[in-house]
């Protein structure tokens, strides 16, 4: 009898071994037993990396990237992806509509981290609406050097247009001219740490 009981303990383990990486193969992470994460709700953005960029000094200048949501939610926090040591100081991570007015952003404050992906709280939470044009960026308003992340996109749209008409946290930008013809690399949703 107990070897029986320890034979069905043994394969139920096994099942479930395999059911969970079936899953993680399937790019779905298994939740509660699991251990995993639950996708998060109101996401805007890409996490798509590739090349890295450096807009140069230069004060009061303002970054974005165009994205259209597929769904409906309310974001909360700010998830840029950056690379090198030498960051900039009062960066603004902000939700714009697709006429360049201000929905929400971040408070000024230095970029936290070295490389990888800079989580931020929004400084209040904001609904976004479906199959709707955001612009998503950030303001730079430092004469310090700062890098960020494109996407990998050879060519075409979603750019990234550039404001350099003395753009401060929070305020309205307008579409000024093209800066490069790849996505950043920006994300916006309700969790605190790295989107999934």
């Amino acid at each position: 009898m107990k070897r029986l009981i320890l034979l069905l303990t043994l394969t139920t383990a096994l099942i479930l071994s395999l059911s969970a990486q079936s899953w993680a193969w399937m790019g779905v992470t298994m939740v509660g037993g699991g251990g995993g994460a639950a996708a998060a709700s109101g996401f805007i953005g890409s996490g798509t990396t590739g090349a890295t960029s450096n807009p140069g000094t230069g004060a009061n200048r303002a970054f974005f990237t165009e994205y259209t949501t597929t769904t409906a939610g309310t974001v909360s926090y700010a998830h840029l992806l950056i690379d090198a040591a030498d960051q900039d100081e009062n960066v603004c991570l902000c939700i714009w509509d697709n006429s360049g007015n201000i929905k929400t952003c971040t408070a000024a404050t230095d970029v936290g981290i070295a490389s990888g992906w800079w989580n931020v709280a929004l400084a209040s939470p904001t609904t976004i609406s479906a199959a709707t044009e955001y612009w998503l960026g950030f303001t730079h308003n430092d004469a310090d050097n700062f890098t960020f992340v494109i996407g990998a996109y050879a060519v075409g749209p979603p750019e990234i247009y550039n404001d350099y008409n003395g753009v401060s946290c929070g305020g309205n930008v307008s579409a000024e001219g093209t800066y490069s013809n790849r996505p950043m690399a920006i994300i916006f949703d309700n969790q605190s740490g790295d989107p999934l």
